[in-house]
């Protein structure tokens, strides 16, 4: 079974709405062993559990458990 992916385009409206609650994604992106680079690159694939755990740390960091309402 193949791993689940998300798209550059689709992380990076994560990350916009992350960074958007104040959230430093380059130093996650860091911790997770993400690049963040990649971010700009259309072709370019992030597994789902790296994306989880994104999220995970974001909530952790802004200390915010709603700040995914940003993508609103």
């Amino acid at each position: 079974m193949s791993e689940r992916t998300t798209s550059s385009s689709w992380a990076s409206g994560i990350v916009a709405a992350l960074e958007l609650g104040g959230v430093d994604c380059r130093q996650l992106f860091a911790q997770l062993g993400l690049d963040y680079a990649a971010l700009t690159n259309p072709d370019a694939r992030f597994a789902q559990d790296a994306m989880t755990r994104l999220w995970h740390l974001a909530v952790e960091a802004s200390g915010n458990p709603a700040i995914g309402l940003n993508m609103a």
